[in-house]
């Protein structure tokens, strides 16, 4: 497994270097004979240590977990306990993603500015801007939910394959997740 630390702020020793790669290799190894890659970012916040870490787990999905604590090893421990728990919710889904052949499907989504507000507008409202293209997967919808999940992500758009639309699942203020179909032009309650 191909590891990368990141220190910011703060100077990584060896020994929590090496601490770092061998929980996280028993962590991932836990769930797939071969993990890919992870990157980890521990970031110094004034008397705080933030974690984040990233790993690749299969085509298209990648986990991320945050940790936040004064000391950076309990900091790391909270974000790979975060990692354990998203992926066993979803290890059954992700082995079986990660051994067919089924092709993940992407489409490219266009940057736009929309700047053409009026000038009185543009006083209280800011310009809305897509900083970046954005690949959209095609993606069932409990898979959708799976990355929201997996990413830590509010919101997940995608393609479906049923109907070839582009859809939306959203983390909803009470808890539930939210979907929204073009099709059925209402708000669906997963």
């Amino acid at each position: 497994m191909k590891i990368q630390i990141t220190g910011k702020h703060t100077d990584i020793g060896e020994a929590f270097t090496q601490y770092i790669q061998e929980t996280l290799q028993t962590a991932m190894q836990k769930y797939f004979a071969d993990p890919v890659d992870a990157h980890i970012i521990i970031e110094k916040k004034g008397h705080q240590f933030h974690t984040e870490i990233t790993s690749h787990v299969c085509h298209g999905f990648d986990v991320v977990a945050k940790g936040h604590d004064f000391d950076p090893y309990t900091s790391f421990d909270m974000a790979v306990s975060r990692i354990k728990t998203r992926l066993t919710r979803y290890k059954d889904r992700l082995k079986d993603r990660r051994h067919s052949a089924e092709n993940l499907k992407i489409e490219m989504a266009q940057k736009y500015v929309f700047d053409g507000l009026e000038k009185i507008e543009q006083e209280t409202h800011p310009t809305i801007i897509a900083e970046m293209k954005m690949e959209i997967p095609t993606f069932s919808v409990g898979d959708a939910v799976m990355q929201m999940d997996l990413k830590d992500l509010p919101v997940v758009l995608f393609k479906n394959p049923l109907n070839n639309q582009i859809n939306i699942v959203f983390r909803r203020q009470d808890g539930n997740i939210g979907w929204v179909d073009p099709n059925n032009l209402s708000e669906n309650t997963i």
